[in-house]
């Protein structure tokens, strides 16, 4: 992670004492960081994610793995107590003070407890708690991943497919996003134009759900028969794609109503997951 905090900065051509600055620490901490001979509280990390327009869960998870050595060790350890803590007879086992083996948790409730934990990672603290008073854990939102340029309305056996699915966590999204979702994988061009907030390899995840009067963030345009991501502005009957930083060379889509900028506007970016 040391290695990759220093090549962002140095991408976005900040200087480590400039860093230093936003975060509020010293320009020989960021030394000791960037070096791997320190790692940051959970604070700076995220300051620090924001400040490299990285993923701050990643960062968090990194500031709190730095004193486990044994990172599988220490995830087999957290399945373990999750399964007796969810399984009464494990728990009276656990109460009486008899010896126990970690073979005695069955393999299935490992790979229960991992199934369960895992959509977790995706989910805020908020639907977190929700989870944990219901007690039920939904099917996963099976999400298709296009090619480039591929229309998401395009009949399942004439679409364009780059991969396998995503799988995610439903409650990541609103209620009414949910049937409609589709994603890419940020191309070079997805990125160019992005203007630094998407990245390459980021998985974008949209929804077909598009309210004109909301034209903020990144769209899924229909444009001469293809589907470009863009920045957009609308301007009278007119979608302006914004140009990729420095330069200026508009695209221009003409749409006659509301109910036609709907056609024109196949989608909106409502989650991004970084590429590794």
């Amino acid at each position: 992670m040391h290695e990759r905090v220093r090549r962002r900065r140095e991408e976005r051509g900040l200087p480590g004492y400039v860093l230093a600055q936003r975060l509020g620490i010293s320009p020989s901490y960021v030394s000791l960081i960037e070096s791997g001979k320190k790692v940051p509280g959970e604070d700076i990390a995220r300051r620090m994610a924001e400040a490299l327009d990285d993923d701050a869960d990643l960062y968090a998870a990194w500031a709190h793995s730095s004193g486990i050595n044994d990172l599988d060790g220490y995830t087999n350890r957290l399945l373990r107590l999750r399964a007796y803590a969810s399984d009464p007879t494990l728990q009276g086992r656990l109460r009486s003070g008899e010896d126990i083996a970690a073979s005695d948790t069955p393999p299935s409730r490992k790979a229960a407890a991992l199934a369960s934990i895992v959509p977790r990672l995706f989910r805020s603290k908020a639907r977190a708690a929700e989870d944990a008073q219901e007690g039920v854990e939904p099917e996963l939102a099976v999400i298709p991943l296009l090619d480039e340029g591929a229309d998401p309305v395009a009949p399942a056996n004439e679409r364009k497919d780059a991969g396998q699915p995503l799988k995610l966590d439903p409650r990541l999204f609103a209620d009414d996003d949910r049937g409609r979702l589709f994603a890419y994988r940020a191309t070079p061009d997805m990125a160019r134009r992005a203007g630094g907030s998407i990245r390459l390899g980021d998985w974008l995840i949209l929804t077909s759900r598009v309210d004109p009067a909301d034209t903020q963030g990144i769209f899924a345009v229909r444009s001469n028969g293809r589907i470009v991501l863009s920045p957009i502005l609308v301007k009278g009957r007119e979608v302006l794609l914004l140009p990729p930083p420095g330069t200026s060379d508009y695209e221009v889509v003409a749409f006659k109503n509301d109910a036609d900028l709907g056609r024109v506007l196949a989608g909106r970016v409502v989650m991004k997951l970084r590429g590794m």
